[in-house]
């Protein structure tokens, strides 16, 4: 089984695609609440988790102790998004279209690496 931060960086990374804080930036087509569906497919991280969050003004920007998310959703719907907590990262990547989306996640931690893919819809 893979550490507690390992699972705490992953669910953050995906986490952070749903999940905001407002900018200065032109609200988004996407911007609302998300709910996103994590499901590993290699490594030893938990087989599949739910997170749910807030997109605003098409940007996601959190930092929370030793954890910092950087992510955005293009007009496009294309997401990007990285995490750093501590010495483990990760980053998801791609594409809400409408209400929902999906792409895929990989991270880095102390418990090895693990890969997965994600689905979202907004609430």
């Amino acid at each position: 089984m893979i550490s507690p931060s390992t699972r705490a960086l992953i669910a953050t990374t995906v986490c952070a695609t749903v999940a905001g804080a407002p900018s200065a930036r032109a609200a988004s087509q996407f911007d609302g609440d998300w709910v996103a569906h994590l499901f590993t497919t290699t490594g030893a991280c938990e087989p599949n988790f739910r997170l749910s969050g807030r997109i605003v003004n098409g940007t996601a920007n959190y930092q929370f102790g030793s954890s910092n998310v950087a992510g955005r959703v293009a007009p496009s719907g294309a997401v990007t998004v990285t995490v750093t907590v501590g010495p483990n990262h990760g980053v998801a990547t791609g594409r809400l279209s409408g209400a929902s989306g999906g792409g895929t996640w990989r991270a880095q931690g102390s418990g090895g690496a693990c890969t997965g893919i994600w689905k979202a819809e907004r609430r």
